[in-house]
């Protein structure tokens, strides 16, 4: 990166892409009218550079402080860090003033319209963030505006949009495209590009606003500082945001790096699989059809232990009174007791900011919601019937309030906590007036965890967000994984579960486990559980697609949690289809071309063994009619250049060997393979395994050693994956089998010219197994 300064403004060139030159600014409120002021970053300079270490190197910080004859001094700072073809941005606002101002915003970048020029075909170059967002696109399209889309999300549930819609041009112009925190610009399968991103301490969100026309950026970068006051002599700084050029997986690991050392991270407890009660029956639960479920578990507890059985929205008086309502009139005790009998971890879902209207609190304690800088509430909800606002999380007594709720919930026996609704206005005057958005999100989830202890599990259902960083356990990265399909206006289906699944991989195990919400054990059936105008409109989905989401789920090495009724007669045959999900798989999947992949296609790991390194990789096709996918992919760096064993998972099909750049037979729409590449011995006659059907890892998670001597060979498997299956096993010899430890093989059977079928059954949790064999 060739980078370009000057006093009060900067650009650079990169492989293929050049930024012409942004300057900085910031927008302060002044005067109990709080007339908007831009603080220009002219005037007077005084320069300085120096040295510091930071979580990814040295970087040398070049720094120009300007004073205006309002009385503001704006500081900008622009770092390049050694070794490394990066860059970082920060600002500060001094008022030297005599009056408290308020603070809104300090811009980082402001440029001009097609400022940042990408060489080559637009539609190569993918700009996208790493959290899920539906308006992602090509450097080619024009998307819909924002207020367009909010517009059609609201009408699909048969509404009218329940607050002012902005006017700024950036939401009404489909041409601008606006992203929280982070986002990238890649092409040529992510190995050229950019990725941008807040790193340092946590001061404030990012917003970079994106206007793409035909090929060409604007390119604004704007910490939002939330309004906050700033008085006499005081500073405040802006987030500190990197720019790197570099390829996609070394450009976001060195991001998550730095975040990850100044926000923390929680990878100690690890993921958990389990069940929650929502997509079962919704609000319609009770404490017989919780215990029906519960009981079923218990009789299975040895072959298929749970580790968390979590109960979900629908049990509460109101949004706001977490006692438990009339649909379970034991209270808790019964149901916590119950789950623990069945060798699991009982788990609660809650709202902690949420508050009904209807309990009296607006009126009693006003000054406990979320409002805006008019003194008006923030962003109702009808969910739970009209209407329901929001706490402020910087309020001592909603403070005291929120921990009084998580205490109640662990003395009642829970132990793992879902964090839903975690509404925090991006136009909220916080109650603590020098608090960001961003710091009182952390704050939320400081006192969360401080109240929960370390012991606890908390997942928060926040999306990728640093507001979390440090204090969670698990993340729910997307949206709700609804048994749809796709639709034209709201996020909640499994397309764009595998779109947030495949885009922020890369921090599954960084910051916390990943959670992608539940997969399915079969194609449900119809309902008459109450559901939303949008899912009404749908069809179920398709074995293909089931099986699809299946494999992102198994193979992400994240969270695993199912909904279903598993005590009904018609789930008698959907058992082993979590049997094969569970424990996670020990690797992490990554979208092998995540930076320019909108879809991910595929998606997979590298195992490294002692008895042998290979590859578990998903490739499914996006389109609505069949399709090829091509693999081409270079990202396995564990696996040695050569030739591959290539095996089915789903249809248990050799298809032979070849390379990584195979290509798939015709795909259904919205179907995969799920595929094992095993590197082909040279000269070597001794057995390979090739695959396996207990576990959709395909043996990273079940198989715990390989051995070979003479002409023995034995197969180790630990405790994981489905009580019955096959092992696939490459060997120009018979097998024999000589022994068994701890299992049954019911049969071994030469399925194609040297490929082996041995079929187990009879494997147990809680030991391990083996098979012995000659050859």
């Amino acid at each position: 990166m060739k980078v370009n300064m000057a006093a009060n403004r900067f650009g650079f060139d990169s492989d293929k892409i050049s930024f012409k030159e942004a300057t900085q600014e910031a927008l302060v409120l002044i005067g109990k009218k709080e007339k908007p002021h831009t603080i220009k970053s002219e005037g007077s300079v005084l320069y300085s550079s120096e040295y510091r270490l930071t979580p990814v190197g040295k970087a040398a910080d070049y720094v120009w402080r300007r004073e205006n004859s309002e009385g503001f001094t704006i500081t900008w700072k622009l770092s390049c860090l050694d070794d490394l073809s990066a860059i970082t941005l920060q600002a500060g606002v001094t008022n030297e003033t005599d009056e408290h101002v308020r603070l809104r915003e300090i811009v980082l970048a402001r440029s001009s319209d097609d400022s940042l020029c990408c060489e080559g075909d637009p539609s190569a170059w993918l700009l996208s963030p790493i959290s899920h967002d539906k308006r992602v696109g090509y450097l080619s399209q024009t998307l819909s505006s924002t207020n367009e889309d909010t517009i059609k999300l609201w009408k699909s549930m048969n509404a009218a949009v329940p607050f002012r819609l902005p006017t700024e041009e950036r939401f009404n112009d489909g041409r601008w495209r606006s992203y929280k925190d982070f986002v990238t610009l890649y092409t040529e399968a992510g190995e050229i590009g950019l990725t941008m991103g807040a790193v340092g301490e946590p001061e404030a969100e990012v917003r970079f606003d994106c206007k793409v026309d035909n090929g060409k950026l604007r390119l604004d970068i704007i910490s939002e500082m939330s309004d906050v006051i700033l008085g006499p002599g005081e500073t405040r700084h802006s987030q500190e945001v990197m720019i790197m050029a570099a390829p996609y997986d070394e450009a976001v690991g060195t991001l998550f790096k730095w975040l990850s050392a100044t926000h923390g991270s929680r990878t100690g407890h690890g993921t958990k699989y389990g069940w929650c009660s929502w997509y079962d029956l919704r609000w319609d639960i009770t404490e017989e059809t919780i215990a029906a479920t519960v009981r079923e578990f218990h009789k299975r507890r040895d072959r298929l232990p749970l580790q968390v059985i979590q109960i979900d929205n629908g049990f509460e008086k109101k949004v706001g009174d977490w006692r438990c309502n009339d649909k379970f009139p034991n209270g808790w005790e019964p149901l916590v007791r119950k789950i623990r009998e069945a060798g699991a971890e009982p788990g609660i879902w809650l709202a902690p900011l949420a508050m009904h209207d209807s309990l009296g609190y607006l009126g009693e304690r006003p000054d406990w919601f979320q409002r805006n800088g008019r003194g008006e509430l923030e962003q109702g909800d009808d969910t739970w019937g009209a209407t329901t606002h929001w706490l402020d999380p910087t309020h001592p007594e909603v403070q005291k309030h929120i921990r009084e709720i998580v205490s109640d919930h662990k003395l009642e026996g829970f132990s793992y906590f879902k964090m839903d609704y975690n509404t925090v206005s991006d136009n909220c005057r916080f109650y603590d007036a020098k608090q960001t958005r961003l710091q009182a999100y952390r704050t939320f989830y400081r006192l969360l965890r401080e109240e929960l202890g370390e012991q606890s599990y908390l997942l928060a259902c926040s999306g990728f967000t640093r507001g979390i960083m440090g204090y969670a356990d698990a993340c729910r990265i997307g949206p709700d994984s609804i048994d749809v399909w796709s639709t034209a206006h709201t996020p909640c289906s499994i397309l764009e579960a595998i779109r947030a699944t495949g885009k922020s991989a890369a921090a599954n195990g960084v910051f916390f486990a990943n959670d992608p919400d539940v997969t399915y054990t079969r194609i449900r059936p119809q309902t008459t559980v109450k559901r939303t105008p949008m899912e009404v409109e749908n069809s179920s989905l398709t074995l293909d697609e089931l099986r699809t989401w299946h494999g992102f789920v198994g193979l992400l090495g994240g969270m695993q949690f199912i909904s279903d009724p598993m005590e009904k007669p018609e789930y008698a045959d959907a058992w082993r289809n979590y049997e094969i999900l569970t424990p996670p798989a020990p690797e992490r999947a990554l979208s092998l071309q995540a930076g320019t992949d909108l879809n991910h296609q595929r998606f997979g790991f590298a195992a490294e063994r002692p008895w042998g390194s290979f590859a578990s990789i998903l490739i499914w096709n996006p389109d609505d009619s069949e399709a090829s996918v091509a693999l081409d992919c270079e990202r396995l760096k564990l696996l040695p250049c050569g030739t591959y064993h290539i095996w089915s998972f789903w249809d248990e099909k050799y298809y032979g060997t070849g390379d990584l750049n195979f290509v798939t037979p015709l795909l259904p729409p919205h179907g995969s393979l799920l595929l094992r590449f095993t590197p082909c011995a040279d000269q070597d006659e001794r057995p390979i395994v090739i695959g396996s059907t207990l576990h959709l890892s395909m043996g990273a998670a079940e198989i715990s050693g390989i051995t070979t001597a003479d002409h023995t060979f034995t197969i180790h498997l630990n405790d994981g994956g489905a009580a019955d299956g096959k092992i696939y096993v490459y060997s120009k010899r018979p097998l024999v089998l000589e022994r068994t430890l701890e299992c049954v093989v019911k049969g071994i059977e030469e399925v194609d010219e040297f490929i082996w079928s041995v079929r187990l059954s009879s494997r147990t949790r809680g030991g391990s197994q083996s098979c012995f064999f000659t050859f």
